[in-house]
């Protein structure tokens, strides 16, 4: 089983404010191993579906 040094981050989330729809997530470590590592999601489109991919 993997052992995990402690550790924080930041998660940030971007909002349209006329439609309260997320664009962006972004997410880094700010302590820790990973320190300064991060993951940037922009959201190009959503809504409904009947099916994946």
């Amino acid at each position: 089983m993997p052992e995990f040094q402690e550790a924080r981050s930041l998660g940030r989330v971007t909002v349209d404010p006329k439609t309260s729809a997320i664009l962006e997530y972004t997410f880094t470590w700010t302590s820790g191993p990973s320190k300064g590592k991060g993951t940037h999601d922009t959201i190009l489109s959503m809504g409904f579906t009947d099916r994946i991919g």
